[in-house]
C-alpha cells in the first residue's frame, strides 16, 4: 500500500496549483500555489498540517475563489514539494525598510526564508526603496532648513529662466497640488536623473533616507551647468560692501537679504539676480536688528529716505557711523567717528 507521504506527492503532482499553505497557524485560511485563496471546508480532514492538496475545490457563495471551501485535502509534508532558493527583495511595511532574502518557492507559497548572508541585490533594493518614497515622501524624507532653502531657490530660479529647465520637486510638496507635476517630470527628465532614484542609492529604508542630507544629495545631482546656473542666478549667500556674508532668502517676496545699514555702504546699487531679470530686496536694518528700510531701489533710498533715516537713528546710536553720502562710506570701516564721516 502506498504511504501517506506517497499519496500526498501523487496528489501534488496531480493538482500541482491546488497546492496550500495555511495562511496562519491553526486558521482554517489557506493560500493556494495558484495565489487564489480558499477555505478549509468543515468535512475537511486536515486539523494540524500547514501544507494540504485541495483535491476538490467549490466555488463560495458569492461565486469568488477567495472563499471556496476544501472538503477533502491531504497533508502533505513540505519536503515533497520541488522548489529553487532564489534572492528575493521585498517591502517590510511594519519596519519601513527594504529586506532581501534567500527564499525557496512553490508556485506562490513560500516554503522557507533565510536572511541573505551577504549576497544582496543593489539595484533592485534602490528600486523598491524609490518606489517606496516616491509614493510617500512625507514619511521617507526630512525638509530640514537647507534643504528648503535649496528647493526655495530652484522654484523661484525655474519660471524666470525657463530655458535652464530647472526641476523643482513638487513632489516633495506634503500635500500640494499637482498642477506642475508634468513640468517638473520633464524638467527631470531633461536634467537626467531622478530625484528619489538618487536618494536610494546604497540605502535600504525610510530612516536612512531621512537621515540623508538631503540638500547635498539633490544638489550634487544636478548636473553641473545647472548647479552653476544657481550659484550665478540665484546665490545661496552674497558678499556685502563690507566683506561680510548675507544668506539671501528665497522663501515669498523674491530673493531678500537682512543686513545692517553699515554693511551697506558703498552699495550704490541693488543687485539683480536671474540674469538681471530681478532685483534683490534689501531689509536694511538699523542697530537694534530691526529693519529701518526694506527697498529694492537702494540708489533711490541713498538719495531720498536715507536724510530722514539718518536723522532718526543717528542720535539714537551714535556710536555707529552715519554719513551724509552713504554710497561714498567705506563700509569696512563702520567707526570713522562719532557721526561717521562725512
Amino acid at each position: 500500500d502506498a504511504s501517506e507521504a506517497e499519496i500526498a506527492a501523487w496528489l501534488a503532482a496531480g493538482f500541482p496549483d491546488r497546492v496550500g499553505k495555511r495562511r496562519a497557524a491553526g486558521s482554517g485560511r489557506v493560500l493556494l500555489a495558484s495565489g487564489h485563496g480558499a477555505v478549509l471546508g468543515e468535512h475537511s480532514v486536515v486539523r494540524d498540517a500547514e501544507f494540504v492538496v485541495a483535491v476538490v475545490v467549490e466555488a463560495g457563495r458569492r461565486g469568488e475563489r477567495t472563499e471556496a471551501t476544501v472538503p477533502v485535502a491531504v497533508a502533505i509534508a513540505q519536503g515533497a514539494l520541488a522548489g529553487s532558493e532564489q534572492l528575493e527583495t521585498r517591502w517590510d511595511a511594519r519596519r519601513l525598510a527594504v529586506v532581501q532574502s534567500l527564499t525557496t518557492r512553490y508556485g506562490a507559497l513560500v516554503l522557507s526564508e533565510r536572511p541573505a548572508d551577504g549576497r544582496s541585490d543593489g539595484d533592485a533594493a534602490t528600486r523598491l526603496l524609490a518606489a517606496k518614497a516616491r509614493n510617500d515622501p512625507a514619511r521617507a524624507l526630512s525638509l530640514d532648513d537647507d534643504a528648503a532653502a535649496l528647493l526655495a531657490r530652484l522654484r523661484w530660479l525655474s519660471p524666470l529662466m525657463p530655458e535652464l529647465a530647472i526641476p523643482c520637486f513638487r513632489e516633495l510638496d506634503v500635500g500640494g497640488g499637482s498642477s506642475d507635476d508634468d513640468d517638473d517630470a520633464h524638467a527631470a527628465a531633461l536634467a537626467g536623473f531622478d530625484l528619489f532614484d538618487v536618494l536610494a542609492v546604497d540605502r535600504r529604508s525610510f530612516e536612512d533616507l531621512r537621515r540623508a542630507p538631503l540638500a547635498a544629495t539633490i544638489e550634487a545631482a544636478l548636473p553641473w551647468a545647472l548647479r552653476e546656473a544657481l550659484a550665478t542666478h540665484a546665490p545661496e549667500q552674497l558678499t556685502l560692501p563690507s566683506r561680510a556674508k548675507a544668506r539671501v532668502r528665497y522663501d515669498g517676496g523674491g530673493p531678500t537679504v537682512s543686513v545692517r545699514l553699515q554693511d551697506a555702504f558703498g552699495w550704490t546699487q541693488t543687485p539683480t539676480f536671474a540674469g538681471g531679470r530681478a532685483a534683490l530686496r534689501v531689509e536694511l536694518l538699523a542697530p537694534n536688528g530691526r529693519p529701518a528700510q526694506v527697498t529694492s531701489e537702494l540708489g533711490s533710498f541713498w538719495s531720498g529716505g536715507w536724510s530722514e533715516v539718518r536723522k532718526a537713528l543717528r542720535g539714537r546710536y551714535p556710536k555707529h557711523a552715519w554719513p551724509e553720502h552713504p554710497t561714498l562710506a567705506d563700509a569696512r570701516k563702520p567707526r570713522s567717528g562719532p557721526s561717521g564721516p562725512k
